[in-house]
């Protein structure tokens, strides 16, 4: 795969300047003049580009041509209790490669943890999009708790290691996966999830630490949405 830089701005042909992070990256590869590279926004569009120019400071590439991505015609969440930092940067790199749509944290009435820094979330999940080969990014948002995140219209699951089931039906509707914290849901949550409605999904036979879930969660969700058929 062509390496890929990432830029927040809109993508159409012509020259760009690389900075920061994303030149330092391009210095460690060892790109030169002439080199093909991709750039991605994050928004679903891709830009085939040439290296142009390589200064102290800078890299300016030349976009000869530019892709859009199909818009997801539905939309899978991964609602997660905030955890410890490491544990929940794990979690993000790899919800993003596998596709999630939505990450969703929230302050679990049993989280040991419940400050999470956005802009390095953002930035793992930056990471993980050029990784991945994906072009749009996730919305990532943080709430104050699980009651507050917005669940209308869409397929309901939450991780439960008393379920025997596995694979539940998953018609082609969005859907939002729960995952609590490592102490699992407050009773709080166990009631407000029954009365919504959730579905107790069983993600797997043995005892799972919260990114684990959270991970296994987001591969339940991406599998039904692709493989799916009615």
């Amino acid at each position: 795969m062509t390496r890929r830089f990432y830029l927040d701005l809109e993508l159409k042909k012509g020259l760009y300047t690389l900075t920061d992070d994303e030149y330092r990256h391009a210095r460690v590869l060892r790109l030169q003049t002439g080199d093909n590279v991709s750039l991605v926004n994050g928004k679903g569009a891709l830009g085939k580009a040439i290296v142009k120019e390589i200064t102290k400071n800078t890299l300016t590439v030349e976009v000869q041509e530019v892709l859009h991505e199909e818009q997801a015609l539905y939309i899978s969440t991964l609602a997660a209790a905030i955890i410890k930092q490491s544990r929940l940067e794990t979690l993000i790199e790899k919800s993003v490669e596998i596709g999630i749509n939505r990450l969703f944290f929230y302050r679990g009435g049993r989280s040991e943890k419940t400050k999470l820094s956005l802009p390095r979330a953002e930035k793992i999940a930056i990471s993980a999009l050029k990784q991945s080969g994906r072009l749009t990014l996730p919305d990532i948002q943080v709430f104050p708790s699980m009651q507050e995140i917005p669940h209308e219209h869409c397929l309901l699951y939450y991780g439960s290691p008393r379920s025997s089931s596995q694979n539940p039906p998953h018609p082609k509707r969005n859907a939002i996966f729960y995952v609590g914290p490592e102490k699992g849901f407050s009773h709080d949550e166990e009631i407000f999830l029954e009365k919504i409605g959730a579905s107790p999904t069983l993600l797997a036979l043995t005892t799972l630490r919260a990114e684990t879930a959270g991970i296994l969660a987001s591969a339940f969700l991406e599998y039904y949405k692709t493989t799916c058929t009615y």
